[in-house]
């Protein structure tokens, strides 16, 4: 039997200005949940957005347990995103091997977390990872809180730490 293995997610000139809370759950974000060997995801816009929840919460994937993404013409601005741990721009919590972002952007956003709040990546939880990136980043606000490293990924590997 043979697997596709690898899912392609192009959203057109999408603009998206979403209120998402849970106060008990998890895996939040554009995106909640997402598993497949490779993905790819391009054009999405989260823009205005208050993204709030207990774990794993992300501007564009709260949790991810995939092999490789790659994310293209992604861009969070003028938003809110919040949660107790794993709090991430892009993803909340990642098993992901390699991430690779190209023509992307973090604007105007704040970040609140007690713990594992990044840029990036709120954690990551991956023996081996690659970042490689393209992405513009101004005026973010980290109200992080305790075992936090505020910097671009929160990792086992102890990237960016």
């Amino acid at each position: 039997m043979q697997y596709l293995n690898t899912v392609y997610v192009e959203v057109f000139n999408s603009r998206t200005m979403m209120t998402v809370e849970s106060s008990s759950g998890g895996c939040v974000g554009f995106f909640g949940y997402l598993t497949v060997i490779n993905g790819i995801i391009s054009n999405v816009s989260v823009i205005g957005s208050k993204i709030n929840s207990q774990h794993h919460v992300g501007g564009l994937v709260g949790y991810s347990s995939q092999t490789v993404i790659t994310v293209h013409n992604y861009t969070f601005a003028q938003s809110n995103i919040s949660g107790a741990d794993c709090v991430g721009g892009f993803i909340g919590y990642s098993q992901v091997s390699v991430f690779k972002i190209d023509s992307s952007k973090i604007q105007q956003v704040r970040f609140v977390g007690t713990s594992y709040v990044a840029i990036i990546i709120g954690r990551s939880n991956s023996n081996t990872f690659t970042l490689q990136t393209s992405l513009s980043t101004t005026n973010l606000i980290n109200s992080a809180a305790q075992q936090d490293c505020a910097s671009l990924t929160n990792s086992n590997t102890q990237i960016g730490c």
